[in-house]
């Protein structure tokens, strides 16, 4: 009778506790098509530490694409920005981010104002436009 009991209690726990969860998946974008020219641009915080002044080694860094159109064709901005450390105060630098029309987004702000010119300026409906993207090769969706 006492073991029914300690079965009933545990079955009750079991059922007020949450089921484990699930570590969320983080969402894949597609890559920008490697056919696109690359821009480079490094961002660097300098040689010198800029708490202490000792100096840095390199620890990683961070890539970003910004899929940009310039007037007649895509091109991808690779944004680079290395991280440092500092061997004497063990501080880790990296060089901010540049502001972006979009936080977190593909588009440059040129692609930007090449659509909403087409769309508003040119009367381009945005489904043309995703036509006109597909037969450069480029996935108008990929940002998302």
């Amino acid at each position: 009778m006492f073991a029914e009991n300690e079965e009933i209690a545990q079955a009750a726990t079991e059922a007020k506790q949450p089921p484990p969860a699930e570590p969320k998946a983080k969402p894949k974008r597609k890559p920008l098509p490697d056919h696109l020219d690359r821009i480079e641009q490094v961002l660097s915080i300098g040689e010198d530490c800029p708490e202490c002044g000792g100096d840095l080694s390199k620890l990683g860094e961070d890539i970003t694409e910004e899929l940009e159109y310039i007037p007649g064709r895509f091109v991808v901005n690779k944004i680079i920005r290395p991280c440092m450390s500092c061997r004497r105060c063990e501080a880790i630098s990296q060089a901010p981010m540049p502001s972006r029309p979009i936080e977190r987004g593909r588009p440059g702000p040129g692609l930007l104002a090449h659509v909403l010119v087409s769309k508003y300026g040119d009367h381009l409906p945005l489904y043309r436009q995703s036509q006109i993207y597909a037969r450069e090769g480029v996935d108008p969706l990929a940002g998302r």
